[in-house]
């Protein structure tokens, strides 16, 4: 609101003549604000702020502020707990295309072994079962728990006795009758997630980002290992950077026991 008092009527005319699309119907004398003075040659321009469209903006921006900072919390909350939202998707179809598959891409084949004169793929979806000429897949995941973190299978190991393990981002799982994956419990209270997966002889080795697992047959209780640190080891990393997110195999060549 923009009030204002006249010092004489050559002023006035000035006023009107200049600013007079703020207040040109005006003709009283003296009307005074109560905030502000902004002082001119021959006249005092007395307002105080009441701008809606600057209230508009403020309250926008706030809204659109709020939106950003809910957003960066739940990623938050969803990336520093994953099993908590392990069995929720999205599909890849509301995605960019980017992010859809197309002739095994994405990570959807990571490796591969032989099982019972067949072959095993195993990647980011699950696992597939198909012959030696690769003419027909069967997806392979009855008993796998839902959800695409769950489905990322780090790898495929067959023993000397021929049971056949698959090791998924946060559990183990051992294949039972009927082509049904049961879980195989592991001393990860700390929920870490789990990198790789080998057999060597009878011992069977898991590792993940923080520690190594060992097994014997019948593989149902396995041996934390926690890894000493490298040498180098600086302490900016999580406990994963201590041995450098070793393989299984790597791990048996550090003779673990």
């Amino acid at each position: 609101m923009l009030t204002y008092k006249y010092k004489n009527n050559d002023c006035k005319k000035h006023l009107t003549t200049h600013v007079g699309t703020l207040a040109p119907t005006c003709t009283t004398d003296e009307r005074f604000g109560t905030h502000a003075n902004i002082l001119f040659p021959c006249f005092t321009i007395n307002y105080h702020m009441k701008n809606q469209h600057g209230t508009s903006i403020i309250n926008g921006s706030g809204l659109i502020l709020a939106f950003f900072i809910i957003m960066f919390s739940l990623s938050g909350l969803v990336l520093n707990h994953p099993l908590l939202f392990a069995r929720f998707d999205v599909s890849r179809a509301i995605l960019p295309s980017s992010y859809h598959y197309h002739n095994w891409n994405q990570g959807l084949i990571k490796g591969s072994i032989v099982w019972k004169k067949q072959v095993l793929l195993y990647g980011n979806n699950g696992i597939w079962l198909t012959n030696r000429e690769a003419s027909a897949f069967t997806a392979f995941n009855n008993g796998l728990p839902e959800g695409a973190d769950n489905l990322q299978i780090r790898g495929l190991a067959v023993t000397r006795q021929g049971q056949l393990f698959a090791l998924g981002q946060y559990a183990l799982f051992q294949l039972h009758g009927n082509n049904t994956w049961h879980e195989v419990s592991l001393p990860n209270d700390e929920g870490d997630r789990l990198t790789d997966i080998t057999v060597k002889g009878d011992s069977m080795v898991i590792t993940s980002r923080s520690n190594v697992y060992l097994s014997l047959p019948p593989y149902r209780h396995f041996n934390k290992i926690t890894l000493p640190a490298s040498q180098n080891n600086d302490g900016r990393f999580r406990s994963s950077g201590r041995y450098g997110y070793c393989t299984a195999a790597s791990c048996l060549a550090r003779q673990v026991s």
